[in-house]
């Protein structure tokens, strides 16, 4: 992680965790009541998603690089905000069912398919990010937005909000990490809270999974400095 992500926020805590070894299914009867035990965990709040702090902490955070909270929700609120909620496919329902459950952004990829390490950086401008079979061109990042990025182009745009379909988690997926973010008032401990019940889940459905959870590491300096040791970038598309 770019120490630039500090400056639109600075009580940010992390955590990746990264799974080998699952045989990803259709979305069943398993992971539906995953769903529902997370949907009606959110419905029992004593506020609605966009009110519970930990959601209106991220929305001072996209604020703060520009994004207006009502037009680009975090991935969390975006999922607490729907109903009915969809049902992807067996993996992809675990870590959205995790990620209610907690009111903690959760983003989850396909880690077959990156091409490079991952950095999470403030974008330059030029990057390209793919969204979905609906986006009928390659976008580009606003300068300074808060992105995933690997060798090939953005994974993530706009902190949390949307993923490129590139990376995307589907049913040849046997390999994934799962990205886990917090802001205060949340901290580690939510984190870690969040990190062990994906851990959990996902070594309950496929108990031959390998699993690692590991924090965000620190880049000594900015991404202009050492993108091309972390992407394998040209110095000069670094």
């Amino acid at each position: 992680m770019d120490p630039a992500i500090r400056e639109i926020a600075p009580s940010f805590v992390g955590a990746v965790v990264y799974v080998d070894g699952v045989v990803n299914a259709p979305s069943d009867a398993w992971s539906d009541a995953l769903l529902e035990a997370a949907a009606a965990r959110v419905a029992s709040l004593p506020v609605t998603p966009a009110e519970h702090p930990h959601m209106r902490a991220w929305n001072e955070v996209y604020r703060r690089f520009g994004a207006r909270p009502k037009l680009y929700k975090n991935g969390c609120l975006a999922l607490a905000s729907r109903a009915p909620l969809p049902r992807i496919n067996a993996l992809v329902d675990l870590y959205n069912s995790v990620a209610m459950s907690q009111m903690l952004p959760i983003g989850g990829e396909d880690w077959d398919t990156l091409q490079s390490n991952l950095l999470r950086t403030r974008a330059l401008g030029h990057e390209e990010f793919l969204c979905n079979e609906a986006c009928s061109a390659v976008e580009r990042p606003q300068p300074g937005e808060p992105v995933w990025l690997d060798r090939a182009g953005v994974t993530t745009r706009r902190f949390n909000w949307r993923q490129a379909r590139r990376t995307r988690i589907t049913l040849e997926t046997r390999a994934a990490y799962f990205v886990l973010d917090a802001v205060a008032p949340y901290d580690q401990t939510h984190v870690e809270a969040a990190a062990a019940r994906l851990a959990e889940l996902v070594q309950q459905r496929w108990p031959s999974a390998s699993i690692e959870v590991a924090p965000l590491e620190l880049t000594p300096a900015s991404r202009g400095q050492h993108a091309t040791a972390i992407l394998g970038l040209p110095p000069s598309e670094a």
